[in-house]
């Protein structure tokens, strides 16, 4: 299993307040959500008025399909109005059995899909 994650930042130079910022945000985010399958949130600068944090995740068996679904979303995070981007940072992770786990435990993933564990 593969997780291709995305964090941009954006300045938000045209707001006066988070009611604007928010309006501009949540457009953006929704529009993108409405077009990929990737999961889309404001992730940090929340009480900031002139900043947004903005995360994209994206799961898949394969990597390109993985860093594929994210980018979609991210471009169409970058080509909205009302914002610029400062920063932006990709990440994959791969858990499981077929690929190195990142996780430090000791789960099991044999009857990961199992109810009742057994």
């Amino acid at each position: 299993m593969i997780v291709s994650i995305r964090v941009l930042r954006f300045s938000i130079p045209e707001v006066n307040g988070l009611k604007e910022k928010r309006g501009v945000v949540r457009s953006a985010i929704d529009r993108a959500r409405s077009r990929t399958l990737a999961a889309i949130a404001e992730v940090g600068a929340m009480n900031d008025p002139r900043s947004a944090i903005v995360g994209v995740s994206a799961l898949s068996n394969d990597a390109a399909h993985a860093d594929a679904l994210a980018d979609a979303a991210a471009t169409l995070l970058r080509d909205s109005a009302g914002w610029v981007l400062l920063r932006e940072r990709a990440e994959r992770v791969s858990l499981g059995t077929e690929e190195v786990s990142t996780l430090e435990d000791d789960l099991s993933w044999e009857n990961f899909d199992d109810d009742d564990g057994e």
